[in-house]
């Protein structure tokens, strides 16, 4: 190897300049490119496309969903005794759904500004479900980063609940989404509970439904680690901080 490269640290993953100085090396003493597994990684890193602040919160909101799901089979489990049914998931995520909607409205209510709008959010629902990276903008990210507002606390607290319900929005059939947006098309609010539970999908439904809930998450995991890559690629940082995301996340 040329006088000019130090002795790379075996015990540390190395930089991203010096990989590329390996890689200069590589091809001066007549190593076969194709063949180059620096060169190879480089290259296929330089594929994936940085994505944009909607893209990491969509990709993150699939991720995210599959471990809420999760999440509430255990605990229905644990109070239960037994194996929650699909119907009874779906309606705990649908009180969910009211209850984090009344603490968004009562947030924005202390802040003085008017609350998203619930259709909108349904229909980005919607989408995501439909699409795998919508192209278009968010409306919920928009919401949230208003010019206007101050973050705060309070703030942090309204963006954490919108997050969540948006989540679960994300988890509902799109027969449930059609069902909301038409009542509140009609009348301005949500059904009543009671009207909403009587639209409950079928078990079989349900499980189609959720059958691809983890698989999506998986590929919305390693499109943020592909993009996380990028960025360290991009930045000039080293590999190190792109395994603390994957172990972290």
């Amino acid at each position: 190897m040329e006088e000019g490269i130090e002795k790379l640290d075996l015990e540390r993953e190395p930089t991203l300049d010096e990989l590329e100085e390996i890689e200069q090396v590589a091809l001066v003493e007549g190593a076969e490119p194709a063949e180059d597994p620096v060169r190879m990684y480089l290259r296929e890193i330089g594929r994936v496309a940085l994505l944009n602040v909607d893209q990491e919160m969509w990709l993150s909101t699939v991720r995210e969903a599959a471990k809420l799901l999760a999440d509430h089979r255990r605990a229905m489990r644990d109070r239960l005794g037994r194996p929650p049914t699909h119907q009874e998931v779906w309606m705990a995520l649908v009180d969910n759904v009211y209850t984090l909607w009344q603490q968004a409205v009562r947030l924005c209510k202390k802040r003085s500004i008017d609350p998203p709008e619930f259709i909108a959010l349904l229909e980005e629902a919607s989408l995501l479900q439909r699409t795998r990276m919508p192209d278009a903008e968010s409306y919920l990210r928009r919401f949230l980063e208003q010019e206007n507002v101050a973050e705060d606390e309070q703030w942090a607290e309204l963006t954490r609940v919108l997050l969540d319900l948006f989540t679960h929005l994300y988890l509902l059939p799109d027969s449930t989404l059609a069902y909301l947006k038409k009542t509140w098309q009609q009348r301005g609010r949500l059904p009543s509970r009671r009207a909403l539970r009587s639209h409950v999908p079928s078990e079989e439904a349900l499980e189609l439904e959720w059958a691809d809930v983890g698989e999506r998450a998986a590929e919305a995991q390693q499109h943020l680690i592909q993009a996380c890559e990028g960025y360290a690629k991009a930045n000039g940082s080293s590999f190190e901080i792109v395994h603390d995301f994957e172990e972290a996340a």
